[in-house]
């Protein structure tokens, strides 16, 4: 069976030939200028080899070549097509279409390591190497599957959070999985009781870890934590009224019908079923988020209503994006979500709070909050014993939990002990896989972490914090968890099409958008130039530093060689001026899809607002996906210009093709385009 990627062996001269780590690797395209590719590896000059099959789509004569630092050869069929022989002529390499063993062996210097895997053919230019041309088979990890292992194990410590107790050497403590803390006090007691009593049972294969020891331990920590909701109503720091069904409910009004099916409908345009799924939890990774299938049983609908307002600032490391929501889709989502409720067997009571004791009340000190961790140290002592301030701290502060040495450490004890009742520590319900992936993950840790290149860490924050890839596809990967769900939430008609719904495929946007519209789309500030697409970006709340990696990352991974672009040339006004023919239904037929400035959208344009493009796009991408849209993005409608306009610019396609850039790039296209769409 064939899987995506290259198996990638990096070793040290430092440390012999034995490789320190094996990892899957999708592509080669790298930039390690400011780190190592991996925390193990020391610091140094270091050697690479990739491994795997490439996939041929057509058969022809290939031609390849690297660009990097440092020393690489290339090998296809057991055959060195890269460097070329100093005494050969590189005419090609005869490849058949189908898959080709492929070999890729380099040597990277300390602090340069940089480097692009390239192949050409006759049928398109110069480019680097996609992923998804790269595989390897699936039997060919066995050797090295306990070190591939490892990969997957730091993708789990990292999810659910255990450097926020234990010390790991090279993992980040920083980004905690949990609410704060003072969220509690808008939470109904009856779901906070249920929920800590046994988080599975509340939400299937939720990342919180099941309070350990006896019955009476357990509860010991339900009662120390609603013992804190008590003193928030007691002090008046909420309204509790909703407690005792006295809160003011704008929802309740004769229209609730209504705004609950807008509210659905809302959902999924917004492509909140990417990571929840409330009407079918079954189908979400609930690692990643919530299904809400309980929702309307934990939180009030006036603080439902405020964390949909503005969930960054809120849970600012929980991943959950804002999408700057009008105040009606607010109303629609939260009657919508608050029809989900806990699912309830026959006898089942309802606990409130006059079912827990009330403590007494304190004196707070000026800056001091109930929930700061010194404050009740009788009444919280339980939750303290058990870490719970380390996902769920107010201030985003580890705590500092036993150090795990994975050459003494008894993987039978602890958070991955079989047993809930042996220990008051949190149980962990993984699966098999994922525990031994941990247990690997960990006893592979070095004693010191080197510092890892930029573009490895925005990686990992693209996969595995942002999770894009729920909602887009990328390089013939990914967006596979909103399709599903779509495929349940869509109204079920011979015309129903995901398409104003599915957002835009990434591949080639690295190359594709310029760095400064890159960093406002990630900021969520960037306007929309597709007006007919409902789900829009959100803002995630990130850094100024951690957008700025993640466009390198992308930047370096799609970078086009300098030929992706012709050569600034001179091009005369009047020829500029027959850019509104190219562009028309006499010339390439552009406006047949495309729309020409907000005046002129139609609802039947089913492309990009075209004045957008040069603010979006670079010039090298622009030619090269005009000469073979086909080729970056697989299945697009959009066709190749393979045959100039006659008569215009002496019947040059390439220079054709810049009168458009240009004439888009100046602001009176803007100007030309008001009264309507061109003809």
């Amino acid at each position: 069976m064939l899987q995506p990627g290259l198996i990638a062996y990096y070793s040290c001269k430092a440390l012999g030939d034995k490789p320190v780590c094996v990892r899957i690797d999708p592509g080669v395209a790298f930039d390690w200028t400011d780190g190592v590719p991996d925390d193990r590896m020391p610091e140094g000059d270091f050697r690479v080899t990739w491994e795997g099959l490439l996939c041929v789509p057509h058969s022809g004569k290939y031609q390849f070549a690297a660009r990097a630092q440092g020393a690489v050869q290339v090998s296809v069929r057991r055959r060195r097509v890269f460097p070329i022989p100093p005494a050969g002529v590189d005419a090609g390499l005869p490849l058949e279409a189908g898959e080709h063993p492929i070999r890729v062996e380099y040597d990277a210097p300390a602090g340069k390591a940089r480097i692009h895997l390239l192949w050409g053919s006759d049928s398109f230019a110069s480019e680097v190497v996609n992923p998804r041309f790269l595989v390897h088979q699936a039997e060919a990890e066995a050797p090295v599957a306990n070190q591939l292992i490892q990969q997957r194990g730091r993708e789990v410590v990292e999810r659910y959070g255990c450097a926020r107790c234990h010390p790991i050497v090279g993992v980040d403590r920083s980004r905690k999985p949990g609410l704060p803390m003072p969220h509690v006090a808008h939470m109904q007691p009856d779901w906070v009781a249920r929920w800590v009593r046994n988080p599975q049972a509340v939400r299937p294969g939720t990342r919180m870890g099941a309070p350990g020891g006896t019955p009476e331990q357990v509860e010991a920590a339900v009662s120390s934590l609603l013992s804190l909701v008590h003193l928030c109503d007691s002090y008046g720091l909420i309204d509790s009224r909703w407690r005792c069904g006295q809160e003011p409910d704008p929802l309740d009004r004769a229209n609730l019908d209504e705004l609950v099916r807008a509210g659905r409908t809302r959902f999924y345009e917004l492509g909140c079923s990417a990571c929840h799924a409330p009407e079918t939890p079954e189908l979400i990774d609930p690692t990643r988020g919530p299904s809400l299938a309980d929702i309307g049983s934990k939180w009030s609908k006036a603080y439902l209503r405020q964390l949909m307002c503005d969930p960054v600032s809120r849970h600012p490391t929980g991943g959950m994006p804002g999408y700057k929501l009008e105040t009606e889709d607010v109303d629609r989502l939260v009657a919508y979500m608050s029809t989900f409720l806990l699912k309830r067997q026959p006898g089942d009571t309802r606990e409130t709070l006059k079912d827990w004791p009330t403590p007494p009340r304190v004196d707070l000190r000026p800056g001091q909050s109930l929930f700061d961790p010194d404050v009740l140290p009788a009444e919280k002592a339980p939750i303290r014993k058990r870490f719970c301030y380390a996902c769920h701290s107010p201030e985003n502060t580890p705590v500092d939990g036993p150090q795990l040495d994975p050459a003494k450490a008894r993987w039978t004890a602890g958070c991955l002990r079989p047993d809930r009742a042996t220990s008051i520590a949190p149980h962990f319900t993984l699966n098999p896989t994922d525990r031994a992936a941990v247990v690997a993950f960990l006893g592979g840790r070095p004693k010191t972490a080197s510092p890892v290149a930029s573009g490895e860490v925005a990686q990992r924050f693209i996969d595995q914090t942002l999770f894009c890839f729920a909602c887009h596809k990328r390089d013939g990967k990914g967006g596979e968890p909103l399709a599903r769900t779509l495929a349940h939430y869509l109204p079920a008609s011979p015309s129903a099409t995901p398409d104003p719904i599915l957002p835009p495929d990434l591949s080639g946007v690295g190359a594709r958008l310029v760095r400064p519209w890159m960093l406002e789309t990630l900021a969520g500030n960037s306007p929309s130039n597709r007006p007919w697409l409902e789900v829009k970006m959100p803002s995630y709340g990130l850094s100024e530093v951690e957008r700025s990696s993640i466009a390198v990352r992308l930047a370096t991974a799609d970078m086009i060689p300098d030929l992706g672009a012709p050569r600034e040339q001179g091009i005369s006004k009047p020829v500029e001026a027959t850019a509104a023919t190219l562009i028309s239904t006499r010339g390439f037929g552009c406006v047949k899809c495309h729309f020409v400035g907000a005046q002129a959208y139609q609802p039947t344009s089913s492309a990009p607002d075209f004045t957008m493009a040069t603010r979006r796009v670079s010039r090298a991408w622009f030619h090269r996906w005009l000469s073979n849209p086909a080729r970056i993005l697989p299945g697009t409608p959009m066709p190749a210009f393979v045959t100039p306009v006659p008569e215009i610019a002496g019947g040059g396609l390439v220079t054709q093709k810049e009168i458009i850039w240009r004439f888009l790039q100046r602001e009176a296209a803007q100007d030309k385009t008001k009264s309507g769409p061109l003809k």
